[in-house]
């Protein structure tokens, strides 16, 4: 039964992987746009460059100053923006309660910095896997963390291959 039941919550993991990671919550959901308040500041937990805050008035940004021009790192906090667009108040307290919808967030997040990073391999994203296992308190074993990375990055590696095999050919 622990079997069937740990199967069944993987097969939702993934489904919510395809839906709202993946197609970005494209479709029924919507997409929305949001006025974002961003902070430059060297106020941040020694392990964050930048986060999120959703607050009643739209999120807010915070991040370092050696930060400031990474688009990578900017990607990854919109995404964080558009989640807080999407469920309002209910995005801190579900990120903070639910170690699998902080899981989905993060990698919806890093999948925005992956695409920005241009990767084409997936030994170029072992430090995501080492953040979400050390970092975001989500207790999944790393396989576990590495297949979910493999699955939601795999589409974006594949199309960063194919950009850099046909300037290679020009």
């Amino acid at each position: 039964m622990n079997k069937q039941k740990k199967e069944l919550n993987m097969k939702i993991i993934l489904w919510f992987i395809r839906v709202f990671i993946i197609n970005e919550g494209r479709g029924k959901y919507g997409s929305y746009v949001y006025p974002i308040k961003k902070e430059v500041t060297n106020n941040l937990p020694d392990n964050m460059v930048a986060r999120t805050i959703c607050t009643f008035t739209g999120p807010k940004v915070q991040i370092r100053l050696k930060y400031v021009l990474d688009k990578g790192v900017l990607n990854h906090e919109l995404a964080h923006c558009r989640q807080c667009g999407r469920l309002l108040i209910l995005h801190p307290i579900l990120y903070k309660l639910s170690k699998h919808y902080r899981l989905l967030s993060e990698l919806q997040a890093y999948r925005e910095q992956v695409k920005e990073y241009q990767y084409t391999k997936f030994n170029e994203f072992t430090w995501i896997i080492d953040r979400l296992v050390n970092e975001y308190n989500i207790k999944f074993n790393r396989t576990i963390i590495r297949e979910l990375c493999v699955y939601t990055f795999a589409d974006i590696l594949s199309l960063n291959n194919d950009k850099k095999l046909h300037t290679k050919r020009d």
